[in-house]
């Protein structure tokens, strides 16, 4: 003998089954992109984790004033991730931004030749470096400022 299910019972098993699929669907995606998130290559910085921010170009260096450290760790954070490049050690450059966290993690900011575009250079405590490059104006123009 056949069981019969009503139409009504049929469709509310029917939704919560679908509900339950896209559950376990969407779920484990959310975990992904936030694991993924650790491993970013530009990650932002909080300001209360900043140690030190240098300005240098030909030579002088000088600390960054207080208003200038804000701009600079917003900018930072605002920067648009383009690619990532091989790098073998920390280059020489003309002018740069260097950016020390209380971690021990060093970051350095230096121009490109591409207007907007920025390398950014992060060894990190391991003394591993990622290097990859940005876009972002205002450290472009502010780097430019430097150097001129």
């Amino acid at each position: 003998m056949m069981m019969q299910i009503s139409f009504e019972l049929y469709n509310w098993l029917s939704h919560t089954i679908a509900l339950i699929g896209i559950l376990a669907i969407s779920l484990p995606t959310f975990w992904m992109v936030k694991l993924l998130k650790k491993f970013d290559a530009h990650q932002p910085i909080a300001a209360a984790s900043v140690k030190s921010v240098s300005l240098y170009a030909r030579g002088h260096e000088r600390e960054a004033e207080p208003d200038e450290m804000q701009n600079i760790i917003a900018w930072f954070n605002k920067a648009a991730f383009i690619q990532k490049q091989d790098v073998d050690g920390m280059p020489e450059c003309e002018s740069g931004i260097w950016i020390e966290l209380q971690t021990g993690e060093q970051i350095l900011i230096r121009k490109r030749d591409r207007d907007g575009d920025i390398d950014i250079l992060r060894k990190k405590t391991n003394h591993k470096l990622i290097s990859y490059w940005a876009r972002q104006a205002e450290i472009q123009g502010l780097l430019e400022k430097l150097t001129a």
